[in-house]
């Protein structure tokens, strides 16, 4: 995982056509980016990088978190994946 995080690139260009048909204030459903400030594999800073190719994404960055914040605030975790899902859900579909 240190390996894949640590060479894995993605330019603008590509970040830009990733979130370009999602959205966030459309019925393509939310799309949020996640980072811990203490994560050790990839610099939670990259995250305003990103937001500039993906504006309309929603920004996430937990206090006291590492690289798997899943593990660490699975309660939390679980439920911002369901807010996720509840406005995905509750967003007119396409048609």
């Amino acid at each position: 995982q240190a390996c894949a995080g640590a060479t894995h690139h993605v330019d603008s260009e590509r970040l830009a056509k990733i979130s370009s048909p999602i959205p966030k204030a459309s019925h393509y459903g939310p799309f949020t980016l996640l980072t811990g400030e203490c994560d050790m594999l990839m610099d939670p800073s990259n995250i305003h990088s990103m937001m500039k190719w993906m504006p309309q994404a929603e920004t996430v960055e937990w206090a006291n978190a590492g690289n798997e914040v899943y593990f660490q605030f699975k309660v939390e975790f679980g439920e911002l994946i369901e807010r996720n899902v509840k406005e995905g859900r509750e967003r007119p579909t396409r048609g």
